[in-house]
């Protein structure tokens, strides 16, 4: 439906998916689109995602007002690259957690890159292979929580008397452990150079793109999925094949 929208109001998919959402059938979307004189989908509220960050493990803003892009060339540059996103497609498959060519994941120092357009991610030395188009920058760390101290005082109290009572009450503790989750928007050029990254969300981001990172962050907090054995193999095969010789 949104490629039809498209082609007859020559709108962005973004647009197209923000009518569609709101009216319903495509036919409502498009004279909806035009009786608002073709407006471009509105940006997201503060209560709106004070709502979603009661709601997820990321640290969205909870403050009376939203963090600020102070670049306007960059706040453009990612506007621009939201509206060439295709349509959020549902059976697509989420590759969040773990980079598709080595073993960086959220947890690394410099984060994991996970493009919005293809759903997969990659760590920062592979981005030019990710490809060009805007990012969802994830950066998680884990934090000690209550129960996380409560855990080590008791270790420390009642040593362990065995290697598997010390193994025992080291994932007690790592159990009790909490995860803070961090996400800001990037852009990557065709070189893969990154720019500087956005907090999301950032104060004026249209809300089709709100919901459109937040669905994405939903899936990756979930776990998303894992890349398989097999596409990684092809991976290694693929650059490796020019070492490789045929025997006769």
């Amino acid at each position: 439906m949104a490629d039809q929208f498209c082609a007859l109001t020559g709108a962005p998919p973004a647009t197209a998916e923000y009518y569609i959402a709101t009216f319903g059938s495509i036919d409502a979307a498009i004279s909806g689109f035009f009786d608002s004189g073709g407006a471009p989908p509105p940006a997201v509220t503060v209560p709106a995602v004070e709502a979603a960050a009661a709601a997820t493990e990321y640290v969205l803003a909870r403050e009376s007002e939203l963090p600020a892009c102070n670049d306007a060339g960059l706040a453009a540059a990612i506007a621009a690259a939201a509206e060439m996103l295709p349509p959020a497609d549902a059976a697509q498959r989420l590759f969040a957690d773990e980079c598709a060519y080595s073993f960086d994941t959220p947890y690394n120092a410099s984060g994991l890159y996970l493009n919005l357009a293809t759903q997969v991610a990659v760590g920062p030395a592979y981005l030019a292979r990710g490809g060009a188009g805007l990012y969802v920058l994830q950066r998680w760390r884990r934090v000690r929580s209550a129960a996380a101290e409560v855990a080590a005082s008791e270790a420390v109290a009642k040593p362990a008397a065995s290697w598997i009572e010390a193994l025992e009450a080291q994932q007690k503790e790592e159990d009790a452990m909490e995860v803070v989750r961090e996400a800001s928007l990037v852009v990557v050029d065709a070189a893969g150079a990154p720019s500087a990254p956005v907090p999301f969300p950032y104060a004026g981001i249209p809300d089709t793109l709100y919901q459109r990172v937040m669905s994405t962050l939903e899936l990756a907090k979930a776990g998303g999925t894992k890349v398989s054995i097999l596409v990684f193999t092809v991976t290694l095969y693929a650059n490796h094949a020019h070492n490789l010789t045929r025997s006769p």
